[in-house]
């Protein structure tokens, strides 16, 4: 079990750094679809797995972040910003 967890932790860290990724695209391009699709998808593998592996945390935040991104009226500044405070708040955990 510990190997998965290991093996969770690196994956997830990947997943972070892949939603970051996106997240300085749409700050860049905020028309960017495929920059909120590939937050979206690598939040909700996140969070789908951390559960499993006890980071009840991460499932929430996870969820939160969905939400956040299911009412989420248009991009913007602010949105962006909103963003990365999710993505900081996984990054502790993660860390």
């Amino acid at each position: 079990m510990a190997q998965l967890r290991a093996e969770f932790l690196e994956d997830a860290a990947h997943r972070l750094e892949r939603i970051q990724a996106a997240l300085d695209q749409l700050a860049r391009s905020p028309e960017d679809p495929a920059a909120i699709a590939a937050i979206r998808r690598e939040a909700h593998t996140i969070k789908g797995i951390s559960g499993s592996f006890g980071f009840h945390s991460l499932t929430l935040y996870g969820h939160r972040l969905e939400d956040y991104l299911r009412h989420a009226l248009g991009v913007s500044s602010v949105l962006v910003e909103d963003l990365q405070l999710y993505v900081d708040a996984i990054g502790v955990v993660l860390a």
